[in-house]
């Protein structure tokens, strides 16, 4: 059983890297959700912050809301979630985010 699902971890971690790639290739920083309830994947999503112009539309609250609206129950307590980032396609985007971004004199410092 623990190869069996050892084996569902990585096919559910390469959707989710995948979800990612498909961030980054629309302007997006490469961020992908899955939330899965036994074997079965509820929501696959990936960062919408840039597109829909909505500060809240990162990849999991919208695979959150997303699971919610299809699970049996309003908890999504038996349920994993997997966060993803993209770290080949990060470093290619990064440079771009780091240079349109500027820091605030109110932010605290640490």
């Amino acid at each position: 059983m623990a190869g069996n699902e050892h084996a569902q971890d990585l096919t559910f971690m390469c959707m989710a890297l995948e979800e990612a790639a498909k961030a980054s290739d629309v302007g997006e920083v490469p961020i992908a959700a899955l939330i899965v309830q036994g074997n079965q994947v509820l929501a696959q999503t990936h960062n919408y912050r840039e597109l829909w112009q909505d500060p809240t539309a990162h990849a999991e609250v919208i695979a959150i809301r997303a699971a919610a609206s299809v699970s049996e129950s309003s908890g999504l307590a038996v349920c994993t979630g997997l966060l993803m980032v993209s770290c080949t396609r990060l470093r290619h985007h990064a440079p771009s985010r780091a240079a349109s971004t500027s820091r605030s004199d109110n932010m605290p410092t640490r």
